[in-house]
């Protein structure tokens, strides 16, 4: 009967172990761990009908399971030398053993002919609840299965370690395991080996630290320089330092709004509120901006004139006042220059200023702030008037001195003067009674402008540097 119960047991863990790996193990190997099925613990001789496993027990256990087959009846339990009496049996049981009426007895049943009693108490033997489990997996009260768990164990956490009376059986599982890594976590075992589960999670939600895993010691935090907010609104360019998030430097809040008083409040953050000053509303082209309702109220428009005759004055709105150079005509407030032109935004010197006047009675000359001076003088002149002598200059003027002297001595011409030409003499008519300075003569008359005597003594000895004279007839030539 036992043999004919394991051998079912054995042929349903062949077919099951078709698909797991089977170890083989020598004979003398697997009897040793199955243990000896009498009372006294020994292994039956080799031959011996018995329930020891020895190489035999294939060819033995297929035997039986034909015989079986073939009479459909179980072999009677006397003939099992290991088994103790059947007493009666529940006419309720089923499985493990059949019955006369066709039906197979249960664990209990068999526990129960093994003297251990239906209810798992003890029984005559000295068996338990587990002697009555042992029963129903097939296994005799006289055999004990060996421990396959330790018999194959492979080392590996990731199959499943068993045996099936001659071979080892290791099936693949899915049980936990680690894989060695300390950065993976849910490692689970697959195909017999620990597969990697998720990467494990180091954040420990900590700007101000590098969350990094180690293979070998798991997490490992580095503090960093990073930016970072230090949750206040008051500070800017948060940084940082040693782990923790470190303050920046003072948010001024400024808005560009000359029109409103700026400042920071820590649980509010930036406040703006209106003022009341001056302002300036971008516009360069306007002066004397003020603020109203925070905004900057434009001012008067700016006068650009620069003051300079050279330039073009304008205004642009982002550049202020411009100044265009020209070339027109200007005034460089020198009063000796003339024909001043403007050049490169400034006005350049013309020619001279022309202050001669012409007079010889003047002294010319120019002064920057009041032009042209003629300061008069008394030099000697000429009036250019033949009729005066020894002119001279008297306030600013050419004045002629006295008359010259146009008496030419001569009896036949009159004399008179012209002021183009001077002196004229202008001959007398003919025969006009002179005298021709000649006491020698008598009778003397113009003739031709020349005053001719007659009729006495020609004393003239035609030297300029004799007194010519005649008296009583005798010439006389005194020198002079």
């Amino acid at each position: 009967m036992k043999n004919w119960t394991l051998g079912c047991t054995l042929l349903a863990l062949l077919m099951a172990a078709a698909a797991c790996t089977h170890e083989v193990l020598p004979p003398e190997k697997f009897a040793s761990a199955t243990g000896d099925a009498g009372k006294d613990g020994s292994l039956p001789a080799d031959g011996e009908s018995g329930d020891a496993l020895g190489p035999e027990v294939d060819t033995q256990v297929a035997t039986e399971d034909s015989a079986d087959v073939e009479q459909d009846t179980p072999p009677d339990v006397g003939e099992d030398s290991g088994a103790t009496d059947a007493g009666p049996t529940d006419a309720g049981s089923t499985d493990a053993e059949p019955q006369a009426d066709g039906n197979a007895k249960d664990a209990e049943d068999i526990a129960g002919e093994d003297g251990s009693g239906g209810d798992g108490g003890p029984g005559p033997d000295g068996l338990g609840a587990d002697g009555a489990a042992d029963a129903a997996d097939g296994a005799t009260s006289d055999t004990a299965a060996p421990d396959c768990a330790k018999l194959c164990d492979d080392g590996n956490l990731c199959t499943t370690d068993d045996c099936d009376g001659e071979s080892c059986i290791h099936t693949d599982n899915t049980l936990p395991c680690q894989d060695g890594d300390l950065c993976t976590v849910g490692d689970v075992c697959a195909g017999g080996g620990c597969k990697p589960g998720t990467p494990k999670d180091c954040s420990d939600g900590n700007v101000c630290t590098d969350d990094l895993c180690k293979s070998a010691v798991g997490c490992a935090l580095a503090n960093n320089a990073t930016s970072c907010s230090d949750n206040d609104p008051c500070t800017l360019g948060d940084t940082c330092g040693g782990g923790t998030c470190k303050a920046g430097v003072p948010n001024l809040c400024d808005d560009n709004n000359d029109c409103t008083k700026d400042a920071c409040y820590a649980g509010s953050g930036c406040k703006h509120s209106n003022v009341g000053d001056s302002c300036d509303d971008g516009d360069a082209c306007t002066v004397g901006d003020s603020c109203a309702n925070g905004k900057c109220t434009p001012g008067s428009k700016k006068t650009c004139d620069d003051g300079n005759p050279c330039t073009n004055d304008a205004c642009d709105p982002t550049a202020g006042c411009t100044a265009v150079p020209t070339t027109a005509v200007c005034d460089d407030n020198n009063k000796c220059t003339n024909g001043d032109v403007c050049a490169n935004g400034s006005c350049k010197p013309g020619a001279p200023a022309k202050c001669d006047d012409g007079n010889v009675c003047t002294t010319d000359s120019c002064n920057a702030n009041s032009g042209c001076a003629n300061t008069a003088t008394t030099s000697p002149c000429d009036d250019n008037n033949k009729c005066t002598t020894s002119d001279t200059c008297k306030s600013g003027a050419c004045a002629g001195g006295a008359a010259p002297n146009c008496d030419d001595s001569n009896d036949c011409t009159t004399d008179s003067c012209v002021p183009a030409t001077g002196c004229a003499h202008t001959a007398l008519a003919n025969d006009t009674v002179c005298n021709d300075g000649n006491a020698c003569t008598t009778t003397d008359k113009c003739n031709g402008g020349l005053c001719v005597g007659s009729g006495g003594k020609d004393c003239n000895d035609k030297n300029p540097c004799t007194l010519d004279t005649c008296a009583n007839n005798v010439c006389g030539n005194q020198p002079t």
